[in-house]
Protein backbone atom coordinates (compact mmCIF):
# COMPACT_ATOMS: atom_id res chain seq x y z
CA UNK A 1 0.00 0.00 0.00
CA UNK A 2 2.87 2.04 -1.04
CA UNK A 3 0.15 5.15 -2.04
CA UNK A 4 0.62 9.42 -1.59
CA UNK A 5 -2.42 8.90 0.45
CA UNK A 6 -0.18 6.54 3.39
CA UNK A 7 2.69 8.51 2.90
CA UNK A 8 0.96 11.48 3.87
CA UNK A 9 -0.84 9.99 6.90
CA UNK A 10 2.76 8.60 8.16
CA UNK A 11 3.59 12.53 7.65
CA UNK A 12 0.83 13.99 9.67
CA UNK A 13 2.31 16.04 12.49
CA UNK A 14 -1.06 14.86 14.07
CA UNK A 15 0.74 11.20 14.59
CA UNK A 16 0.63 9.64 18.09
CA UNK A 17 4.12 8.89 18.03
CA UNK A 18 5.20 11.50 20.91
CA UNK A 19 8.25 12.92 18.89
CA UNK A 20 7.28 16.70 19.37
CA UNK A 21 8.50 15.61 23.47
CA UNK A 22 12.31 15.58 22.21
CA UNK A 23 14.52 18.40 20.98
CA UNK A 24 17.56 16.27 20.74
CA UNK A 25 19.57 18.26 22.20
CA UNK A 26 18.45 21.93 20.99
CA UNK A 27 17.31 22.82 24.04
CA UNK A 28 20.19 21.58 26.41
CA UNK A 29 22.32 23.60 23.35
CA UNK A 30 20.55 27.01 23.44
CA UNK A 31 20.95 26.60 27.29
CA UNK A 32 24.29 25.91 27.64
CA UNK A 33 25.62 28.07 24.74
CA UNK A 34 22.80 31.03 25.18
CA UNK A 35 21.18 32.73 22.30
CA UNK A 36 20.18 35.61 20.92
CA UNK A 37 18.57 36.56 17.67
CA UNK A 38 21.82 37.42 16.28
CA UNK A 39 22.90 34.16 16.56
CA UNK A 40 20.06 31.92 14.56
CA UNK A 41 22.61 30.97 11.80
CA UNK A 42 24.16 28.67 14.73
CA UNK A 43 20.83 27.17 15.37
CA UNK A 44 20.69 26.46 11.81
CA UNK A 45 24.16 25.13 11.48
CA UNK A 46 23.62 23.05 14.70
CA UNK A 47 19.92 21.30 12.85
CA UNK A 48 22.21 20.32 10.07
CA UNK A 49 25.01 18.63 12.24
CA UNK A 50 22.24 17.02 14.11
CA UNK A 51 20.76 15.70 11.08
CA UNK A 52 23.70 14.78 9.93
CA UNK A 53 24.73 12.91 13.19
CA UNK A 54 21.30 11.22 13.38
CA UNK A 55 21.04 9.81 9.91
CA UNK A 56 24.67 8.12 9.70
CA UNK A 57 23.82 6.81 13.42
CA UNK A 58 19.93 5.27 12.25
CA UNK A 59 19.60 4.97 9.49
CA UNK A 60 21.53 2.04 8.60
CA UNK A 61 19.27 -0.25 11.26
CA UNK A 62 16.26 1.64 9.72
CA UNK A 63 17.46 -0.10 6.43
CA UNK A 64 17.88 -3.62 7.47
CA UNK A 65 15.28 -4.00 9.63
CA UNK A 66 13.08 -3.12 6.86
CA UNK A 67 14.89 -5.21 4.66
CA UNK A 68 14.90 -8.08 7.27
CA UNK A 69 10.86 -7.55 7.88
CA UNK A 70 10.52 -7.18 3.76
CA UNK A 71 12.44 -10.20 2.38
CA UNK A 72 12.38 -12.70 5.51
CA UNK A 73 16.08 -11.81 6.50
CA UNK A 74 19.22 -13.61 5.31
CA UNK A 75 21.32 -15.94 7.13
CA UNK A 76 25.01 -17.42 6.82
CA UNK A 77 24.27 -21.13 8.23
CA UNK A 78 26.64 -21.55 10.94
CA UNK A 79 26.51 -25.11 11.18
CA UNK A 80 28.11 -26.13 8.21
CA UNK A 81 31.30 -24.09 7.57
CA UNK A 82 31.82 -26.17 4.29
CA UNK A 83 28.61 -24.28 2.94
CA UNK A 84 28.51 -22.35 -0.34
CA UNK A 85 27.78 -18.65 0.99
CA UNK A 86 28.20 -16.92 -2.04
CA UNK A 87 23.83 -17.63 -2.12
CA UNK A 88 23.60 -16.00 1.26
CA UNK A 89 23.77 -12.36 -0.43
CA UNK A 90 20.33 -13.18 -2.07
CA UNK A 91 19.05 -16.48 -0.44
CA UNK A 92 16.21 -15.98 1.18
CA UNK A 93 16.16 -18.70 4.30
CA UNK A 94 12.90 -21.24 4.03
CA UNK A 95 12.24 -20.45 7.47
CA UNK A 96 11.60 -16.76 7.51
CA UNK A 97 9.14 -15.77 10.36
CA UNK A 98 11.56 -16.99 12.64
CA UNK A 99 14.90 -15.47 10.95
CA UNK A 100 12.99 -12.13 10.87
CA UNK A 101 11.84 -12.56 14.64
CA UNK A 102 16.10 -13.15 15.50
CA UNK A 103 16.96 -10.37 13.22
CA UNK A 104 15.07 -7.71 14.33
CA UNK A 105 15.33 -8.59 17.88
CA UNK A 106 19.43 -8.44 17.48
CA UNK A 107 18.78 -5.17 15.87
CA UNK A 108 17.49 -3.43 18.25
CA UNK A 109 19.99 -5.14 20.76
CA UNK A 110 22.54 -3.95 18.74
CA UNK A 111 21.45 -0.35 18.42
CA UNK A 112 20.54 -0.55 22.37
CA UNK A 113 24.63 -1.05 23.10
CA UNK A 114 25.37 1.46 20.24
CA UNK A 115 23.33 4.49 22.28
CA UNK A 116 24.12 2.99 25.72
CA UNK A 117 26.54 5.74 26.28
CA UNK A 118 24.32 8.36 25.54
CA UNK A 119 21.39 7.82 28.08
CA UNK A 120 19.31 10.96 27.11
CA UNK A 121 19.00 9.69 23.21
CA UNK A 122 18.31 6.38 24.48
CA UNK A 123 15.32 7.45 26.96
CA UNK A 124 13.94 9.36 23.73
CA UNK A 125 14.31 6.46 21.49
CA UNK A 126 12.70 4.15 24.02
CA UNK A 127 9.58 6.34 24.15
CA UNK A 128 9.15 7.16 19.87
CA UNK A 129 10.11 3.13 19.29
CA UNK A 130 7.24 1.78 21.70
CA UNK A 131 5.00 4.81 20.53
CA UNK A 132 5.05 3.43 16.87
CA UNK A 133 4.25 0.12 18.02
CA UNK A 134 1.66 1.19 19.67
CA UNK A 135 0.75 2.81 16.36
CA UNK A 136 1.00 -0.10 14.44
CA UNK A 137 -1.01 -2.14 16.89
CA UNK A 138 -3.75 -0.05 17.57
CA UNK A 139 -4.14 2.02 14.58
CA UNK A 140 -3.07 -0.04 11.48
CA UNK A 141 -2.94 -3.99 12.08
CA UNK A 142 -6.84 -4.64 12.11
CA UNK A 143 -6.58 -2.71 8.51
CA UNK A 144 -7.13 -5.08 5.79
CA UNK A 145 -3.86 -4.38 2.86
CA UNK A 146 -2.22 -5.96 0.70
CA UNK A 147 1.23 -5.51 2.39
CA UNK A 148 0.51 -7.21 5.44
CA UNK A 149 0.82 -10.89 5.09
CA UNK A 150 0.83 -13.63 7.16
CA UNK A 151 4.18 -13.21 8.07
CA UNK A 152 4.56 -9.69 8.82
CA UNK A 153 1.68 -9.39 10.75
CA UNK A 154 3.14 -12.31 13.40
CA UNK A 155 6.37 -10.43 12.93
CA UNK A 156 4.49 -7.17 14.01
CA UNK A 157 2.58 -8.88 17.00
CA UNK A 158 5.89 -10.45 18.61
CA UNK A 159 7.94 -7.23 18.45
CA UNK A 160 4.66 -6.08 20.27
CA UNK A 161 4.53 -8.45 22.92
CA UNK A 162 8.98 -8.20 23.19
CA UNK A 163 8.71 -4.12 23.52
CA UNK A 164 6.03 -4.50 26.33
CA UNK A 165 7.49 -7.17 27.99
CA UNK A 166 10.84 -5.46 28.24
CA UNK A 167 12.27 -8.85 26.31
CA UNK A 168 13.17 -6.17 23.55
CA UNK A 169 14.20 -2.42 24.08
CA UNK A 170 11.93 -1.46 21.29
CA UNK A 171 14.25 1.52 19.69
CA UNK A 172 13.00 4.17 17.16
CA UNK A 173 14.69 2.79 14.22
CA UNK A 174 13.91 -0.22 14.52
CA UNK A 175 10.07 0.07 15.48
CA UNK A 176 9.68 3.10 12.50
CA UNK A 177 10.68 0.34 9.55
CA UNK A 178 8.96 -1.94 11.25
CA UNK A 179 5.86 -0.11 10.63
CA UNK A 180 6.69 1.49 7.31
CA UNK A 181 7.57 -2.29 6.23
CA UNK A 182 4.36 -4.02 7.20
CA UNK A 183 2.51 -0.86 6.04
CA UNK A 184 3.75 -1.72 2.50
CA UNK A 185 6.09 1.63 2.11
CA UNK A 186 8.99 2.07 -0.13
CA UNK A 187 12.96 1.65 1.57
CA UNK A 188 13.69 5.20 -0.55
CA UNK A 189 10.19 6.36 1.08
CA UNK A 190 10.53 4.77 4.64
CA UNK A 191 14.42 6.30 4.67
CA UNK A 192 13.02 9.66 3.52
CA UNK A 193 10.29 9.67 6.45
CA UNK A 194 12.40 9.47 8.87
CA UNK A 195 15.13 11.91 8.32
CA UNK A 196 11.43 14.47 8.09
CA UNK A 197 9.98 13.35 11.29
CA UNK A 198 13.44 14.03 13.18
CA UNK A 199 13.66 17.50 11.29
CA UNK A 200 10.18 18.18 11.71
CA UNK A 201 10.37 17.74 15.79
CA UNK A 202 13.82 19.82 15.89
CA UNK A 203 12.08 22.81 14.09
CA UNK A 204 8.99 22.45 16.04
CA UNK A 205 11.26 22.12 19.09
CA UNK A 206 12.85 25.67 18.02
CA UNK A 207 9.20 26.95 17.68
CA UNK A 208 8.16 26.23 21.19
CA UNK A 209 11.49 27.37 22.40
CA UNK A 210 10.88 30.56 21.13
CA UNK A 211 13.72 30.33 18.83
CA UNK A 212 11.86 30.76 15.48
CA UNK A 213 8.70 32.16 15.16
CA UNK A 214 5.95 29.66 13.18
CA UNK A 215 6.49 31.41 9.91
CA UNK A 216 10.26 30.79 10.03
CA UNK A 217 10.05 27.22 11.19
CA UNK A 218 8.55 26.65 7.70
CA UNK A 219 11.08 28.98 6.16
CA UNK A 220 13.70 26.65 7.93
CA UNK A 221 11.93 23.17 7.08
CA UNK A 222 12.39 23.89 3.52
CA UNK A 223 15.65 25.28 4.16
CA UNK A 224 16.52 22.17 5.48
CA UNK A 225 15.08 20.02 2.85
CA UNK A 226 17.98 20.24 0.88
CA UNK A 227 20.14 19.43 3.39
CA UNK A 228 18.30 16.17 3.83
CA UNK A 229 18.87 15.12 0.37
CA UNK A 230 22.47 15.82 0.69
CA UNK A 231 22.34 13.48 4.02
CA UNK A 232 20.35 10.82 2.46
CA UNK A 233 22.17 10.22 -0.49
CA UNK A 234 25.78 10.41 1.53
CA UNK A 235 24.38 7.73 3.83
CA UNK A 236 23.22 5.77 0.90
CA UNK A 237 26.62 5.57 -0.92
CA UNK A 238 28.02 4.73 1.94
CA UNK A 239 25.89 1.93 3.18
CA UNK A 240 26.39 0.61 -0.50
CA UNK A 241 30.25 0.98 -0.68
CA UNK A 242 30.29 -1.01 2.88
CA UNK A 243 27.67 -3.82 1.52
CA UNK A 244 30.19 -4.34 -1.49
CA UNK A 245 33.26 -4.56 0.51
CA UNK A 246 31.22 -6.91 2.91
CA UNK A 247 30.52 -9.37 -0.63
CA UNK A 248 33.83 -9.42 -1.31
CA UNK A 249 34.91 -10.02 1.75
CA UNK A 250 32.73 -13.01 2.07
CA UNK A 251 33.60 -14.09 -1.58
CA UNK A 252 36.95 -13.92 0.30
CA UNK A 253 36.30 -16.04 3.01
CA UNK A 254 34.69 -18.78 0.96
CA UNK A 255 37.86 -19.41 -1.15
CA UNK A 256 39.41 -20.37 2.52
CA UNK A 257 36.28 -21.76 4.05
CA UNK A 258 37.96 -25.45 3.24
CA UNK A 259 41.30 -24.29 5.45
CA UNK A 260 39.81 -23.72 8.86
CA UNK A 261 41.65 -25.66 11.40
CA UNK A 262 38.99 -27.84 14.26
CA UNK A 263 38.72 -24.38 16.58
CA UNK A 264 37.48 -21.98 13.95
CA UNK A 265 34.58 -24.41 12.85
CA UNK A 266 33.86 -25.13 16.69
CA UNK A 267 33.75 -21.57 17.20
CA UNK A 268 31.32 -20.73 14.19
CA UNK A 269 28.92 -23.11 15.86
CA UNK A 270 29.18 -21.34 19.10
CA UNK A 271 28.48 -18.46 17.95
CA UNK A 272 25.46 -19.59 15.89
CA UNK A 273 23.60 -17.64 13.38
CA UNK A 274 25.27 -15.04 11.55
CA UNK A 275 23.04 -12.75 10.04
CA UNK A 276 23.88 -10.64 7.34
CA UNK A 277 21.33 -7.26 8.34
CA UNK A 278 23.04 -7.30 11.90
CA UNK A 279 26.78 -7.25 10.55
CA UNK A 280 25.80 -4.70 7.92
CA UNK A 281 24.07 -2.39 9.98
CA UNK A 282 26.88 -1.82 12.25
CA UNK A 283 29.19 -1.71 9.90
CA UNK A 284 27.14 1.16 7.76
CA UNK A 285 26.24 3.29 11.66
CA UNK A 286 28.75 5.78 12.21
CA UNK A 287 28.92 9.12 14.55
CA UNK A 288 29.63 11.70 12.91
CA UNK A 289 28.54 14.37 15.27
CA UNK A 290 30.09 13.75 18.35
CA UNK A 291 29.64 17.60 19.90
CA UNK A 292 26.19 16.64 19.04
CA UNK A 293 26.03 13.95 21.21
CA UNK A 294 28.28 15.16 24.08
CA UNK A 295 25.79 18.44 24.06
CA UNK A 296 22.64 16.32 23.93
CA UNK A 297 24.44 14.80 27.27
CA UNK A 298 23.90 17.96 29.26
CA UNK A 299 20.21 17.95 29.06
CA UNK A 300 19.31 16.52 32.47
CA UNK A 301 21.56 18.92 34.32
CA UNK A 302 19.45 21.75 32.91
CA UNK A 303 17.85 23.70 35.97
CA UNK A 304 14.74 23.62 33.90
CA UNK A 305 13.48 21.68 30.82
CA UNK A 306 10.75 21.85 28.46
CA UNK A 307 11.93 18.64 26.81
CA UNK A 308 12.70 15.47 27.61
CA UNK A 309 16.06 15.04 25.15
Amino acid sequence: MDSPWLLLLLGDSALPTGGFVASSGLEAFTSAFGFSQSEMPKVHVFMRSNMSAFAHAALPFVTQTFLAVSNGGMRESAADPTSNHDSSITHMHQNATDDSVDIVAQLDSSFDAMVASNQIAARASHAQGAAFVALLDRAFLGVSMGSLDDRKLRLAKDMRKRVRGGKSPGHLPICFALLCACLGVSLSDTQSLFLFHHTRSLVSAAVRLNIYGPYEGQRQMLLLGTHASHVLKQVRDRMDSIEMSMVQETAEKQSHVNEEDEYDQMMRVFKGPLYREVELAKRQSVQTGVMVELVQGLHDRLYSRLFNS
